[in-house]
């Protein structure tokens, strides 16, 4: 049985199974030219290399339209997906501020996220089934990850409602898998632009500037700037956090080799991922990975 839900201008419906009508698995169009398909794949295979608890996501075309399917990541009965809007709404309230879903665009700062995250440390576990280590051990610390894991891949979409929580039906709260990675890697970007940035002599057209572009979905913790925090910013802010965990993070990420990189990435089949789509985020990611390690080691 299919469940169409309109989301913008975008194009998905579940699946639910014959037996239960339980909604199972998410079809969601790759609107075309805009790399949200393979984007969306490439960064499910890059978060499983480092051990990144994730949303599943595997490439799909339903008619003539190319996708995604994924399953849901609160997929156990009664279990509820708490997007991360509703959990620091508290804080808005108890600041005396009422705001409208504009305002909270820019009231979404890394302060107010890690301040949930430390206030919570007690009753929010990791991701279920997220193998912890001595130094990752708590929901904060896998968070951390996270935000790396937006430098690394350049995604921009880290707003209050592509993260949250799980809340189980036995009263128990888990970090969510992270997912909606669909915004990355210079997806919507022309071949002709990635060409000219991969071959140029203008060096402030190159790709090694362009990188450093990428700004998260996440503002400073006074709220003032004009814009979102860079990626990398993001990521910086949240390992002051635990510089410990985030170290870890970044020794994951230091080991992944190249060829296991381009695996991934050649994987996607030609017809929806052009050769120099693939080469550009070959090097975007090749680039980004340098940056966060050079970033911890000044």
């Amino acid at each position: 049985m299919r469940i169409i839900e309109q989301m913008g201008t975008k194009y998905k419906f579940w699946l639910s199974s014959q037996d239960d009508e339980k909604e199972d698995l998410i079809f969601k169009q790759g609107r075309p030219g805009t790399g949200e398909d393979w984007a969306e794949k490439i960064a499910c295979e890059l978060a499983k290399i480092i051990n990144l608890p994730r949303a599943e996501y595997n490439l799909a075309k339903y008619k003539e339209m190319y996708g995604v399917i994924s399953k849901k990541v609160n997929s156990e009965i009664n279990s509820r997906l708490v997007l991360g809007n509703e959990l620091i709404e508290k804080t808005y309230k108890n600041e005396g501020i009422n705001l409208t879903k504009k305002e909270r665009i820019k009231e979404h700062t890394i302060g107010r996220v890690m301040s949930y995250f430390r206030a919570t440390a007690e009753t929010i576990g990791t991701p279920q089934n997220f193998n912890k280590t001595n130094n990752i051990n708590t929901a904060l610390d896998v968070f951390i990850g996270y935000l790396m894991f937006d430098a690394w891949i350049a995604n921009q979409d880290r707003h209050d409602e592509n993260w949250g929580i799980i809340r189980t039906s036995d009263g128990n709260s888990f970090l969510s898998p992270t997912f909606d990675h669909g915004s990355s890697m210079g997806r919507n970007e022309t071949d002709d632009k990635r060409t000219t940035m991969l071959t140029t002599k203008d060096k402030n057209q190159q790709i090694s500037i362009y990188v450093k572009k990428a700004r998260s979905a996440l503002f400073s913790s006074t709220g003032e700037q004009k814009k979102p925090l860079l990626t990398i910013e993001a990521f910086s802010h949240a390992a002051k956090q635990n510089t410990i965990a985030a170290s870890e993070w970044c020794e994951r990420l230091s080991s992944t080799s190249d060829n296991a990189i381009l695996e991934i990435i050649n994987n996607i089949p030609s017809e929806i991922m052009t050769e120099i789509s693939k080469e550009f985020t070959f090097q975007l990611l090749k680039i980004n990975k340098l940056r966060i390690i050079d970033s911890r080691n000044p």
